[in-house]
């Protein structure tokens, strides 16, 4: 997965010079959007050829993840109707802006015809409005130097993905929505995604990419801590991965209990009704794939533990 920051605001706020400079401090690939889309006439389904950029944008950061660039900064104007996700990327948009006068003059500043400064105006004042990006930086009286510390203060601000993983019948979604309610109680503004429910009937690319689309609109909405369950995958780069481990026997309990239709009633749930001889062999391929997954994440055994014990060690 590729961390991707886009730089964007309006005309002359200092884009390309704040996006560089982050490129320059912290390494990966740089690329301007505007390079990605000079062609004209432009489509009339597409005006300002946004949805052209964005494709482009996506080829470049598969052809950058395939020669192994974990982060791409870039810069330049967003639709002002929201950014579409990028496959195998997470995505941070963090818009720059200025006081009207500070933007009139950066703009004329840099020889730019004066007849477009009220569009320029008018298109600052639609982000502002808009609210456009993950985080927003006002770099009004700011060096280039200062806006780069602040960008980088913003998108490192405070923020937690907490993926639970394990094998079958472990507790995964159980423990997790406690983790997810105790992150509630604390005032913290927080989301939850069951993997597989966001993955029947596609594939593993099409489910990270609902993923990262999900934690989006839930991060646009001001949550600041994400609790995922299911198979791990890697999506998000900075997620905490903790992968929940039991006994033979604590998984065969669990794993009847659901047989037997106790418990919350998971949508799809292949488990829900089976027979004795059946969950037997479920049990067996738990144990297996709970052999397989060693190595991911940090273990935490839950045998012997209820729900409330575990989910209370995770959030402490």
């Amino acid at each position: 997965m590729v961390s991707v920051l886009w730089i964007c605001g309006p005309p002359g706020v200092g884009k390309t010079a704040v996006g560089w400079e982050v490129h320059r401090r912290n390494g990966g690939a740089y690329v301007d959007v505007d390079q990605l889309g000079i062609c004209y006439p432009e489509p009339a389904d597409d005006p300002g050829r946004y949805r052209m950029k964005v494709r482009n944008l996506a080829e470049v950061v598969a052809n950058a993840r395939g020669s192994g660039v974990r982060r791409v900064v870039v810069s330049g104007v967003v639709d002002p109707n929201g950014v579409e996700p990028i496959p195998g990327a997470t995505l941070t948009v963090c818009r720059l802006r200025a006081d009207r006068e500070v933007l009139r003059q950066r703009y004329l500043g840099r020889g730019a015809g004066a007849e477009l400064i009220d569009q320029v105006l008018r298109e600052a004042d639609e982000l502002d409005a808009r609210g456009v990006g993950d985080v927003c930086v006002d770099t009004t009286g700011l060096s280039v130097a200062e806006v780069v510390e602040r960008v980088e203060q913003a998108v490192r601000a405070p923020e937690r993905v907490l993926w639970l993983c394990g094998t079958t019948g472990v507790g995964k979604s159980a423990v997790g929505f406690a983790v997810y309610q105790r992150l509630l109680g604390t005032g913290v503004r927080a989301g939850f995604i069951d993997a597989g429910q966001l993955g029947f009937g596609v594939g593993e690319q099409t489910r990270a990419a609902n993923l990262v689309a999900v934690w989006r609109t839930y991060r646009e909405a001001g949550a600041r801590a994400l609790v995922v369950v299911g198979p791990y995958a890697d999506v998000f780069p900075t997620a905490t991965v903790y992968r929940l481990e039991a006994s033979r026997e604590d998984l065969a309990e669990r794993i009847r209990r659901r047989g037997r239709g106790e418990g919350w009633a998971e949508p799809g749930d292949r488990l829900r009704g089976r027979s004795e001889e059946e969950l037997d062999q479920v049990v067996a391929e738990a144990v297996a794939l709970a052999e397989r997954l060693r190595g991911t994440g940090t273990a935490v055994d839950t045998s012997g533990r209820t729900v409330e014990e575990v989910a209370e060690s995770l959030v402490r």
